[in-house]
């Protein structure tokens, strides 16, 4: 009996050290110095972090997002269209960025800011600004459990309907490429503010609604794309 004991003691104690040794093959951590700078193969770094977290793991990743809406023009004539600036903010997690460092080396920090990393890393980041303009990362924080937080602005030209006296709307879709077993975008529990400045009189109310898409493939298969969707209201006081 003993024997046995001690045969699957040596086989638990193998099978352990694989799997620790395939999760940090699979799953490598970003390990800082203690002023927390990046001290990895930014080469190799860079090429596992090209493609979205799914590659990784069994279960889609999960975008959670915020925008704030402000009004920036408005014009009728040739058509009418209004241009909006969108400040957004997205959050999921990436194992992957996970960083693990003892207090006592001095990088005891709960979130690091993306662009104080030196070297410079490439990290991945969802899509969904398709048909945007001016798009530009105001920050990205990575969390020490692996939780990123980027801030984006991004701005749209968009075709109003007119509705009534005084009412137009229209609707500003965010179309990612990435399927949704791959990446799946949710509005967050309080996802759409707006901007109270007005043009010409004329100031903006923003609905936050799910849209999901299906495209058939050459051979006949739906695949599923999400569509996050802000309906905009505008009311106009001539």
């Amino acid at each position: 009996m003993s024997r046995y004991l001690l045969l699957l003691s040596l086989f638990a104690t193998s099978l352990s050290l694989i799997t620790t040794s395939l999760a940090q093959d699979n799953c490598p951590t970003l390990q800082l110095h203690s002023n927390c700078t990046n001290r990895t193969n930014v080469k190799e770094f860079d090429k596992a972090y090209d493609n979205s977290p799914t590659k990784l793991t069994t279960s889609p990743t999960v975008v959670t997002l915020t925008a704030n809406a402000k009004l920036v023009a408005i014009s009728d004539a040739p058509e009418p269209k209004v241009s909006i600036n969108f400040d957004i903010w997205q959050s999921w997690n990436d194992v992957r960025l996970a960083f693990h460092e003892a207090s006592s080396l001095g990088c005891n920090k709960s979130s690091i800011r993306k662009d104080v990393i030196y070297p410079p890393l490439s990290i991945w980041v969802p899509s969904m600004l398709t048909g945007f303009y001016n798009i530009g990362d105001q920050q990205i924080l990575i969390g020490s459990n692996g939780d990123v937080f980027r801030q984006v602005l991004a701005g749209i030209d968009a075709p109003l309907r007119k509705l009534g006296n005084n009412k137009f709307n229209t609707n500003v879709l965010f179309s990612p490429k990435e399927l949704e077993d791959d990446v799946v975008y949710q509005w967050s529990p309080k996802p759409v503010t707006v901007s109270d400045n007005k043009i010409r009189g004329c100031g903006i109310v923003g609905v936050p609604t799910t849209c999901p898409t299906s495209e058939e493939t050459e051979g006949g298969d739906d695949i599923r794309k999400s569509c996050i969707r802000v309906m905009i209201d505008i009311s106009c006081d001539y």
